[in-house]
């Protein structure tokens, strides 16, 4: 069975049950049976459920105050908001219960449900056909409807049981919809709907105010009322109440449940007033709840003072009850609480706030039995709130008290912790450990008079002997802390003061179960604090203890430290460097081998360290510990006994690194005699051991062999001193194949390479450069051999190997020289340029250009060289980056502004290609602005002549629309109109290709020459072409003839000046020595058209053949005749300068 929300399930079981009794009293009723009495009116009978009852007397519906009782019982214990305000702890048990009660009687209630379900209906049913026969009758109708409101009640109650999952997770979904913020308005939670019993208990509310059980209506009204949060109409119901029955023993509780209704809808000044009233009743059994929320409405409405003395006439309450019934109020710890809250808040909330005001109260109000539980609770809200002193004081109220309280010692200790984690007063908290031992020791006051308490005398020695203890740990821990952070003076001072705390403990307790411990931690207290030999007497003490072995292997391994660091606090060295053991060598070889006396520290290390190393297994540094012991030997030449460590090292910690070190040094006693024979003998025999870890054993060998190869190397610098040098590059070779991994590998190679370059060997010298490169490309002298192996390839035309080379040299070994770098990738791209791989070409001059651009000059120049490749290819996208790059990045500096224009040009020629004729326009435009506004390039031939192309190429494209443009027209006028605009065109470019001319550029003052002879030309042409008016045809055959004769004299002055145009500009090439030129060409072709060759050598003739002319009395108007005489034909322009040489450049 499902347990229902605010219903428990006893009270499905129980509560069930009892209403069936009701039921089943108002079904089996015989009265219900029995015929109607004389004299009323006839009975009916009425069909229901398929059963056929006969309508009772009305006396039979009569309620006694007993059933009113039990009815509003009913009511009360389905309503857990109103009745049932437990704890949690104490609900969660009880249901826990329940359920196993639940589950034995599943079964029984599930039946027990389903009966109790038809009987309401069959009820309901029978008092819905008594009041319809008795709807107003005051002395029954009302109890039949106070009956009927409790089924219909019922009837609501399981239908919304039924589907109240369902309704509650629709509400739970619309609830998680509204606070996504998805919807606007909060739902409501579900309920059951309580509308008939409301309208029944209203209608005899209203209809029977006189009614002997109207105080039950109205508080069953309220139940309702409150059942569906309609909190307006549970104040309307009780108020009724009290109205109605001022004295009825519901008034109490009407009163609270009215505040409370207030409460719940935040109108604190009305459910003030409710609960004030309900005050006043003090034998009612709710009188703890009412002062509880009297209280609680003082709280939140921040009349504080009113709240507390409310709270404590609750607590006086509570304590009442203790002592009558043995249980306190439900209401009591929260009350403390609330008391203690109201003085812990900050004194800007509350001027009344503070525990100095909390104590001046509870002074006034003299001796209260719950008053050490408010300063209990205060002092630790004040330390929730870090109000460490306000929280002190608290507890040390609550003491002083009370001072032979069995809490005290927890109390005392709570003390303290505020000063060690709060206040972080070390004197204070020191005054306070004090107190704690004097107060509560053995043999104090309090434990005389606890001395029936063993458990509190029990817990105040642990608290005493803890907090000795916790002081010392504190004082561990914080100079471990401030080890930790690198403070390392304040970590000394603290581990000073935790020596002494354990000292003082020890002195105190030594028989502690702890004491071996604690003698621990004061050797390491010591230890760290520096004082090494205080520390070494406690460490051998716990060292040679027969009490425990737990710290046998730590503090023998920290005797050894000791020492160690006592040696280093004298000013000595524990183990001389590897440089100074090499000078010692080399000392030795000069022979000075005699013994030197060991110091006093230095010979208890060592005893200290035979000690550890031969009594512990702990693998702590024994190995570095039996090496730093045969360092000592070895630093005062006692070789044979260091030899005797170390071989015991290399036997003992056969995987240990120090065994690698070990044997070196073993090797390194016989370095002394310089027997070479002795050194190889001795290196072969150690490698062949299974010595150090797999990587360190490898290591070890690697470097055997490089003893080995270094003494083959030794020699080979004996033959190189005597300049034999084919034999001094052999022995290296030897040292190198000896161990080619060696450190020195690369050295030694290097100088084999040398040596048979020396010989005059060149081809053995390049394999070694090479092998130098390809086995050691990280070695010191693998940039300059790559860079001889790539000169050599370069200067005997093995191009794919220097390419090779020098690809490798610039980009693995990027901080070579910065010229031989910047030479290595200028030689790459020029040898991909010359194996024609022109993508890769421009992307190393690119590289070039950014990598040398500091150190070398022609960095810009090199950068068009990739543009200029990309131009070649096509790769317009590449190329038109690399130029913007170049004027972006080089284009200020004087010496490359000449080369800013051609790169304009480039991009412009570009678009151009590409039919982008705007971006064209604009990069032809920069080209002659760039060239314009910097004077100093105006003699540059390379500048000019871009800036000459750029000024004539913008011009050609007018001149396309200039040569398009024909003389047309259907009309006299139409027709004058478009000579007119060739004319203005015609003009437009001759001025135009003037100024290109201003450039003097040989090659486009050439071609600017020749369109302007041309645009004369064609303008003769378009007169000497033009169509035949409408008015001229309509005159006849004579008038068209007259009429080309006339355009033919009109276009003959043009060509004679086309003509001596085209030849002056023919001359001017020829003195410009321009003959390969494409505009001369262009000229040759120009001169020899008919039109020009026939103005040049006879008159213009008629294309066609004239015919006889006849006069006409009346002569028609020509085209352009306006009545006026006919202008004179155009002079023709100054013959232009002879156009310039070449500028220099």
């Amino acid at each position: 069975m499902k347990t229902r929300r605010g219903q428990t399930p006893r009270a499905g079981v129980f509560g069930r049950i009892a209403a069936l009794a009701l039921i089943g009293a108002i079904a089996a009723s015989s009265a219900w049976a029995q015929q109607e009495p004389a004299g009323d009116a006839p009975a009916y009978a009425d069909t229901y459920l398929g059963f056929t009852r006969v309508l009772a007397n009305p006396e039979d519906v009569a309620l006694a105050e007993k059933d009113v009782e039990e009815a509003v019982k009913r009511f009360t214990d389905r309503v857990a908001e109103f009745r049932r305000e437990v704890s949690n702890v104490v609900e969660t048990y009880r249901e826990y219960q329940e359920s196993q009660l639940d589950k034995q009687y599943d079964k029984l209630v599930s039946e027990l449900e389903d009966k109790e379900y038809q009987l309401v209906l069959s009820a309901i049913a029978q008092i819905e056909l008594f009041l319809s026969r008795y709807p107003n009758t005051p002395e029954y109708s009302p109890d039949a409807m106070f009956r009927l409101a409790e089924l219909y009640y019922q009837k609501a109650k399981r239908e919304f049981d039924l589907v109240q999952d369902e309704k509650l997770r629709e509400y739970e979904k619309q609830l998680a919809m509204f606070d996504e913020g998805l919807i606007d308005k909060e739902p409501a939670p579900p309920h059951a709907d309580f509308g008939k019993p409301i309208s029944l208990y209203s209608h005899i509310s209203r209809d029977f105010p006189d009614y002997r059980y109207i105080d039950a209506v109205y508080y069953l009204l309220a139940y309702c009322y409150q059942e569906e949060s309609n909190f307006p109409g549970v104040r309307e119901a009780f108020e009724n109440l009290i109205a109605s029955r001022p004295q009825s023993k519901y008034v109490p509780e009407s009163y609270l449940r009215i505040g409370d209704a207030y409460f719940k809808e935040y109108d604190y000044p009305p459910a003030l007033q409710s609960f004030m009233a309900a005050a006043q009743f003090k034998d009612s059994e709710y009188y703890d709840q009412i002062l509880y929320k009297l209280a609680s409405t003082y709280f939140i409405t921040d009349r504080f003072q009113d709240a507390i003395d409310v709270f404590a006439a609750l607590n006086d309450l509570s304590e009442q009850m203790y002592e009558k019934d043995g249980k306190h109020s439900n209401f009591r710890e929260e009350s403390v609480q609330y008391i203690a809250y109201c003085y812990a808040q900050g004194e800007n909330y509350w001027a009344g706030a503070g525990v100095q005001n909390a104590v001046v109260y509870f002074d006034r109000i003299g001796d209260r039995k719950w008053e050490a539980d408010v300063f209990r609770q205060l002092g630790d809200y004040y330390v929730q709130q870090a109000k460490w002193n306000e929280a002190a004081v608290s507890y040390r109220r609550v003491i002083d008290k009370d001072p032979w309280h069995p809490d005290n010692p927890e109390l005392q200790d709570k003390i303290i912790r505020i000063y060690v984690f709060g206040m972080r007063d070390e004197e204070r908290q020191h005054v306070e450990r004090s107190r704690l031992a004097k107060d509560y020791g053995e043999t104090s006051e309090w434990a005389r008079r606890n001395a029936a308490d063993p458990d509190a005398l029990r817990r105040a020695e642990e608290l005493v002997q803890g907090s000795l203890k916790h002081w010392a740990y504190f004082q561990h821990a914080q100079a471990q802390k401030y080890r930790q952070t690198g403070k390392t003076a304040e970590a000394a001072e603290f581990y000073r003061r935790a020596a002494e705390a354990y000292q003082a403990f020890l002195s105190q307790f030594p028989h502690d179960r702890d004491a071996y411990d604690l003698t621990f931690r004061l050797a390491d207290a010591h230890f760290f604090s520096g004082d090494y030999l205080k520390a070494v007497d406690y460490y051998v003490a716990v060292r040679d203890s027969k009490v425990s072995d737990k710290y046998f292997q730590d503090s023998a391994y920290s005797v050894v430290l000791c020492y160690d660091n006592l040696i280093g606090k004298s000013g000595l060295a524990l183990t001389i460097s590897e440089e100074q053991a090499q000078a010692q060598q080399r000392e030795r070889l000069k022979g000075q081998v005699e013994k030197k006396p060991i110091p006093e520290l230095k010979q208890k290390y060592l005893d200290a360290s035979v000690f550890y190393v031969a009594n512990t297994t702990q693998p702590l540094d024994q190995d570095k510990i039996a090496w730093n012991s045969g360092e000592i030997l070895f630093e005062h030449n006692y070789l044979d006994e260091a030899r005797e460590k170390y071989m015991d090292l290399v036997n003992r910690f056969p995987k240990s690194e120090f065994a690698v070190k070990a044997a070196r040094r073993i090797i390194d006693t016989y370095y002394v005699s310089e027997d070479w024979v002795k050194v190889t003998e001795w290196s072969e025999k150690l490698a062949a051991l299974e010595i150090g870890s797999s990587e360190g054993r490898a290591e070890m060998r690697a470097k055997l062999k490089e003893i080995k190869g270094n003494a083959m190397a030794q020699y080979a610098q004996q033959l190189e001193q005597r300049e034999e040098w084919d034999k001094a590059a052999a022995q290296y070779m030897k040292a190198v194949e000896q161990e080619p991994q060696s450190a020195q590998a690369p050295a030694m190679l290097y100088n084999a390479a040398v040596n048979y370059a020396r010989a005059k060997r060149p081809a053995k010298a390049m394999e070694l450069f090479q092998r130098m490169v390809d086995d050691y490309p990280k070695a010191e002298f693998a940039a300059e051999s790559l860079y001889l192996v790539a000169e050599n390839a370069y200067d005997s035309y093995n191009l794919d190997q220097a390419s090779t080379a020098y690809a490798r040299l610039y980009a693995e070994y990027p901080n070579i020289d910065p010229k031989r770098r910047c030479l290595a990738i200028y030689n790459h791209a020029q040898l991909k340029e010359f194996d024609h791989d022109y993508a890769a070409a421009a992307r190393i001059y690119e590289r070039y250009a950014d990598a040398c651009a500091a150190a070398e000059a022609d960095a810009p120049t090199i950068l068009l060289r990739a543009g200029e490749l990309y131009e070649k290819l096509e790769d317009v996208a590449n190329m038109n980056r690399v130029y913007t790059a170049f004027i972006d990045r080089f284009g200020r500096a004087a010496d490359n502004q000449r080369w800013v224009v051609p790169a304009y040009v480039k991009i412009a020629d570009a678009y151009q290609k590409r039919k982008n004729p705007r971006e064209a326009v604009k990069y032809y435009n920069k080209a002659i602005d760039f060239f314009l506004s910097h004077p100093g390039i105006g003699a540059d031939f390379v500048a000019n002549q871009a800036a000459a192309q750029s000024r004539f190429t913008l011009n050609e494209a007018e001149f396309e629309q200039y040569r398009a443009q024909g003389i047309s027209g259907a009309s006299q006028n139409a027709m004058k109109a478009s000579f007119e605009k060739k004319r203005t065109m015609m003009n437009d470019m001759v001025l135009l290709y003037e100024q290109v001319k201003q450039f003097k550029n040989p090659e486009y003052f050439l071609a600017a020459s020749f369109r302007m002879a041309e645009a004369v030309e064609l303008f003769a042409d378009s007169l000497f072409d033009a169509p035949i008016p409408k008015e001229v045809r309509q005159g006849g055959e004579d008038f068209v003839l007259t009429y080309q004769q006339m355009l033919s004299d009109q276009a003959r002055p043009f060509y004679d000046q086309a003509a001596a145009a085209y030849l002056q500009a023919f001359d001017g090439g020829k003195k410009a020595k321009l003959f390969s030129s494409p505009w001369m060409k262009k000229l040759l072709t120009s001169l020899n058209h008919p039109n020009i060759k026939a103005v040049l050598a006879t008159p213009v003739t008629m294309r066609k053949p004239e015919k006889p002319r006849f006069r006409l009395e009346v002569v028609a108007p020509l085209p352009f005749d306006d009545g006026r005489a006919p202008l004179p034909p155009k002079a023709p322009s100054p013959a232009p300068a002879t156009p310039p040489a070449a500028p220099p450049g």
